[in-house]
């Protein structure tokens, strides 16, 4: 859904995703040639060119890493950029219901849930990994994988007639 904005806007775009129904539905959107679809966005990230995108912006996708692959991460998108590319990411925090309220799922580690469990929460359905970051971590593993001009914002939604808050942090920065 967002690909198609920047097919439609004429700009050569790459997907990435770690799900293969992401990109089922992907391919029926886009219709350009030029657009790329690539699945399993972390090992695949290694064959991207180096200092080639003005721009990475991720929607809600690197939530499904673990803290160890996000680091990873974020060492392939700072290489990605180009000098003074722009690093757009929107992930859960670790003040969303979903987390809070975590039971009967299993947290793995501080930060980090197998999947969504609780009935009637929003994405119980999905089978990701959750990770729900604190905004003092994210901002620390930015300044440690070399990013400037980095600013936090926090976004909240709710669900279910305000009776699930779910809490996400906005991240903009710039390599």
């Amino acid at each position: 859904r967002n690909l198609k904005f920047f097919e439609n806007s004429g700009l050569r775009s790459d997907g990435l995703d770690f799900s293969s129904e992401g990109l089922k539905l992907a391919k029926k959107l886009i219709k350009k040639k030029s657009t790329n679809l690539i699945l399993d966005a972390l090992p695949n990230m290694v064959k991207i060119k180096k200092d080639n995108y003005v721009a990475v912006i991720d929607c809600f996708t690197s939530f499904a890493l673990t803290k160890e692959d996000f680091k990873i991460y974020l060492t392939r998108v700072n290489e990605v950029l180009i000098k003074k590319g722009l690093f757009h990411c929107q992930i859960f925090s670790s003040r969303s219901d979903l987390f809070v309220n975590y039971k009967p799922a299993k947290k793995i580690n501080k930060y980090s849930l197998k999947r969504i469990k609780r009935k009637n929460a929003p994405f119980s359905k999905d089978p990701y990994l959750w990770s729900f970051p604190s905004k003092f971590f994210l901002y620390n593993i930015l300044k440690s994988k070399k990013f400037q001009k980095i600013n936090i914002e926090t976004h909240s939604r709710t669900y279910r007639n305000s009776k699930e808050y779910l809490e996400y942090f906005v991240i903009s920065c710039q390599k």
